[in-house]
């Protein structure tokens, strides 16, 4: 627009010198005054009365010419006026008609569909950079519009279970004319117990939502937090344990990343048999960072490992009573959320390998809370 604006008044000045500069000439040369010396006079009287002439001729041709000029002046920028006000009026549209386009597409766009995308397609202007920060924008909003109806769409199905089993242990002692305290009191402990039972299931759905949304990064040693995770768990000391933690220091939530390795050593602890495996490793790679978690377990089956992932899948139900099968969900939507990876493997003896990946903090910079 800019360049645009400076060509324009640029051929303008131009078109209006050239023209002043021919009319100024067209006009003195036409009324330039035609003074005829008489040259066999030698009478300074005679002289006198030439030059004087002449000088009347000259001063009335600045006149004439300077009127003739100014009027032509004022048509031509009177008809210079309209003419760039056209001109203007079409480049101005013509500039603005990508950002005209782009104000309908935002209008089409809704809660409906967050999928879409305003796509510009241009050059690497300031309008490109608005289309693509309004699309990181909608990419954000149709993320979280789909965690809340992932959300919604879980704990409704989830929570009708634990409702219909209140609902009809309420309606058999109602029901039951000749209920006793005893059984009164042993069916409102039950009941007790699949709200608390609900509660708990609420609180994993949650961690799952919040898992994706990455409230701060700060630089944080992930063998470190390793090491507290597997001191803190409950159930390690009755496995062969086997620690290789390496120091290992990148740019997290660091309360995310304590849930991610507390529910990855916490499903190897759970899925585990008496006496087995629990081997924890961490370390760097290149650039990466990594913390791999084996457990000795029941088979399974290639086929059966991207199913770990799912919400809700429990591959054995009887292997943790207080289970829900979110905890590789969590994990998975951290590691997502932090610009990582996991990735599961089944052991040919039994049990899994579960290996979790992200980038490493550059080196040499002071530990801090990162922006």
């Amino acid at each position: 627009m800019a360049l645009s604006c400076a060509a324009l008044v640029t051929v303008t000045g131009a078109l209006v010198l050239i023209g002043m500069l021919y009319l100024t000439q067209r006009t003195i040369d036409k009324n330039s005054p035609q003074v005829t010396f008489n040259t066999k006079s030698d009478s300074p009287a005679v002289l006198r009365s030439q030059t004087f002439a002449l000088s009347v001729q000259n001063q009335q041709l600045v006149h004439d010419t300077v009127s003739e000029v100014r009027t032509i002046g004022l048509i031509g920028l009177a008809l210079l006026a309209v003419g760039s006000l056209g001109a203007g009026w079409f480049l101005a549209g013509r500039m603005l008609r990508p950002a005209t386009s782009l104000a309908a597409a935002v209008e089409e766009i809704s809660a409906m569909n967050l999928d879409q995308r305003l796509g510009h397609v241009g050059p690497d202007d300031e309008l490109k950079s608005i289309s693509d920060a309004f699309d990181r924008m909608l990419e954000r909003l149709d993320q979280a519009f789909d965690r809340q109806r992932r959300f919604v769409a879980d704990a409704s199905h989830e929570m009708r279970t634990p409702f219909a089993t209140m609902r009809t242990q309420i309606d058999v002692a109602l029901d039951d004319p000749d209920l006793t305290d005893e059984e009164l009191r042993r069916t409102m402990a039950e009941i007790g117990e699949v709200v608390d039972r609900g509660g708990e299931l609420v609180d994993a759905m949650l961690a799952l939502s919040r898992a994706e949304v990455v409230a701060g990064r700060r630089r944080v040693d992930l063998a470190e937090a390793t090491a507290e995770v597997v001191t803190a768990t409950p159930g390690t000391a009755g496995l062969d344990l086997r620690i290789d933690l390496s120091e290992t220091e990148v740019e997290a939530d660091p309360v995310l990343l304590d849930r991610l390795v507390a529910n990855l050593i916490r499903n190897a602890v759970a899925y585990n048999r008496p006496g087995g495996l629990l081997e924890v490793e961490v370390g760097p790679a290149d650039d990466q960072a990594f913390l791999v978690v084996r457990n000795d377990g029941p088979m399974l089956s290639d086929r059966d490992v991207p199913m770990l992932f799912s919400r809700f899948h429990r591959q054995d139900p009887t292997a943790s009573e207080r289970g829900f099968g979110l905890g590789l969900s969590v994990v998975e939507a951290i590691a997502r959320a932090h610009e990582g990876s996991v990735a599961a493997t089944a052991r040919p003896e039994g049990g899994l390998e579960v290996r979790f990946e992200m980038a490493r903090a550059p080196q040499g910079e002071p530990q801090g809370p990162m922006p």
